[in-house]
């Protein structure tokens, strides 16, 4: 049986299609198409069924799969251990929050070009959670994310959240409920606990729109439609030119960003590389 050939066909099933293996692997379709079928006829079997609106693993498809995945895995592995004193080569395909993409990852990502030029490093800015093994990613980057055996990782970066209005905090006015932009699918009208002036002190909100974006939030504070709550590293020019007034720190909470990656896997070199890099990048776990 050709490995190459087995290899590929795991990668189409893990991808769940031929053109998210082809982008994936820089293989094109039509040679993935042309190794799978001779894998097939190799085997005696039909490992997919193909039409033009659908794709489904055969249940002879589905038992190679499992069988044949784990071993792929293995002897990346093993190749990887074999390589560990070469230079960092091959694939790095990083999921990151659009936030810190745009902000800090596109110079780090050209300084890791610069030392090690045999990675293809592909970095995915996207706000939304991420099948790492399923969608073929070797890491993502998530904020303070839910304990899972399936994956380990570092923390990188900490950063605690303010809550920052365009208008003075002096000049807020007796209002019962302070006027708020929220995240969507975030509960409404939130009762925050915040750190002013060295006391704690609980602020009733009424939210008056919800964005999906921290970005869209910024915009929307500053437009005056109410308060927000945002990274400081956001919102630093606006603090310092006096745009967007301090309200106060939220209280007990500090947002975590991880490097997560499988822990099935053996971490290769190109993403221990990486790793490394993001902790030179922020030596204090502070945004730059």
């Amino acid at each position: 049986m050709d490995l190459n050939a087995l290899q590929e066909f795991v990668l189409i099933a893990s991808c769940g299609g031929f053109s998210a293996a082809s982008r994936q692997a820089g293989i094109p379709k039509a040679s993935l198409s042309r190794r799978l079928r001779q894998l097939e006829d190799t085997l005696g079997l039909r490992l997919i069924e193909r039409s033009s609106n659908a794709f489904r693993l055969t249940p002879e498809g589905e038992s190679l799969r499992q069988g044949a995945a784990p071993l792929m895995a293995e002897l990346a592995q093993l190749q990887e251990r074999l390589r560990a004193t070469e230079e960092p080569r091959g694939p790095l395909r990083i999921s990151a929050p659009i936030l810190l993409a745009h902000s800090v990852l596109g110079r780090m990502a050209a300084e890791y070009r610069a030392r090690y030029p045999l990675v293809q490093l592909e970095i995915v800015g996207e706000d939304r959670y991420v099948d790492l093994i399923a969608e073929g990613y070797d890491a993502v980057i998530r904020g303070n994310p839910r304990p899972d055996a399936e994956y380990i990782g570092r923390c990188f970066l900490r950063e605690r959240q303010m809550l920052v209005a365009r208008d003075d905090p002096g000049k807020l006015g007796s209002a019962a409920r302070l006027p708020l932009v929220g995240r969507s699918h975030q509960e409404k009208n939130l009762q925050l606990a915040i750190l002013r002036d060295g006391r704690k002190i609980t602020i009733e909100t009424e939210t008056v729109l919800q964005l999906s974006s921290q970005l869209m939030i910024r915009d929307a504070v500053l437009a005056g439609a109410g308060a927000g709550v945002l990274p400081p590293s956001l919102i630093r020019q606006e603090l310092e030119r006096g745009l967007l007034h301090e309200i106060g720190s939220l209280a007990g909470v500090e947002v975590e960003i991880w490097l997560l990656y499988s822990s099935q896997r053996h971490v290769s070199s190109r993403l221990r590389a990486f790793s490394d890099l993001l902790l030179e990048t922020f030596p204090d776990a502070r945004m730059i």
